[in-house]
């Protein structure tokens, strides 16, 4: 499994910040991609995707897996303090990969919009090719 890391430069505002990736770019070992690979969407934006737009070809048989990071703030113990007061200062981050793959069939546009933050993307595919777009 190889990563995908095409920085965008951090002087574009936030909210203007996209990138586009396709089937036959390299990865960052210089090698095509292969099914597995990996997009890293907030190395490249600098933040979390709100969006993603994908477009397959005929013959292609593409499902993407998109991971978010959660922040996890757990509540204080409610015999030693407040019981109705999150404890920040431990907090952690967790990947969520709970979010099954999404099969996205031949010659199709799909698109998300504002529904989770998409820190990273996994492509599987055997043929035909693809495009996408995050911001």
């Amino acid at each position: 499994m190889a990563t995908i890391t095409r920085k965008v430069d951090r002087q574009i505002l936030p909210q203007l910040r996209h990138q586009y990736i396709n089937s036959t770019m390299n990865s960052d070992l210089g090698v095509p991609l292969a099914t597995g690979d990996m997009f890293l969407v907030e190395e490249c934006l600098g933040k979390p995707a709100k969006y993603l737009w994908v477009e397959t070809t005929a013959g292609t048989d593409l499902s993407i897996r998109i991971n978010s990071r959660v922040v996890k703030v757990p509540m204080r113990d409610p015999i030693l303090n407040n019981p109705q007061t999150p404890a920040i200062e431990n907090s952690y981050v967790v990947l969520d990969t709970t979010q099954g793959p999404v099969i996205i069939g031949a010659a199709e546009v799909w698109e998300i919009k504002n529904v989770i933050p998409i820190n990273d993307i996994t492509f599987i595919w055997t043929a035909g090719s693809w495009e996408v777009v995050v911001a």
